[in-house]
């Protein structure tokens, strides 16, 4: 009686995770908008983000930093990362995009962009709308992220204790979960990930899972929020 109670109960708890987390999604697409190209009001905010990363934060400028995640954003509800990755490129940084290989089992890899060129040339996915590195022979591709030393991680919304809420689907998390135990598994550091956040994007409070990961640094134009 006692394991059948505690299992009603834990599914219970997982349900009521599950309505907290689409209703917030709900409010945040609603905050947040999207459809309708950049705002004025968001790409000023978003070169004040990708200023406070660049020239204020010591990724970029780490020696240690070598083998980078990054991400091409949606351009009317993200971030710009554009000039984030030009900059990493520029400093000879291996920058790496994500790309979706298998939807039914919302699995993402990696693939190296070698230049600016070629992440100017990237084509949009009709499905998401995301700009997503080709498969191709001569592309290095990372399955697991093993080696990588920083991720930037997209999301809809960010609280102050580095809880994240994704677009419902877990690519990031699942790709995070590999990454950390290939590290492990091989005695590597873990890489340390990072989120860039508008203001309509911050929450006071995220639901989340065990499924869940934490970020590690959490940058808005007023305030980096890092591992305590």
């Amino acid at each position: 009686l006692l394991i059948h109670y505690t299992c009603a109960r834990m599914l219970r708890m997982a349900c009521s995770i599950a309505a907290q987390k689409a209703a917030l999604r709900l409010r945040l697409r609603s905050a947040i908008g999207g459809g309708g190209g950049r705002s004025n009001a968001l790409a000023e905010e978003s070169a004040l983000l990708t200023d406070r990363f660049l020239e204020h934060r010591p990724y970029m400028r780490s020696e240690s930093i070598q083998r980078v995640c990054l991400f091409a954003s949606l351009l009317d509800r993200e971030p710009d990362t554009a000039p984030i990755v030009r900059h990493a490129l520029e400093l000879g940084k291996h920058v790496f995009l994500p790309r979706v290989v298998d939807a039914d089992k919302c699995l993402m890899w990696m693939i190296r962009v070698p230049s600016w060129e070629a992440f100017m040339a990237l084509e949009r996915d009709p499905r998401w709308g995301i700009r997503e590195p080709p498969m191709d022979n001569s592309a290095e591709i990372s399955e697991d992220g093993r080696g990588m030393d920083l991720v930037l991680v997209p999301g809809l919304g960010f609280d102050r204790h580095r809880r994240r809420i994704g677009y419902g689907k877990g690519y990031y998390d699942r790709f995070l979960r590999r990454s950390f135990a290939a590290a492990e598994q091989h005695g590597l550091q873990k890489p340390i990930t990072v989120s860039l956040v508008l203001q309509q994007q911050l929450c006071d409070e995220v639901p989340v899972e065990e499924t869940d990961v934490l970020i590690d640094e959490i940058i808005t134009v007023d305030e980096c929020i890092t591992v305590e």
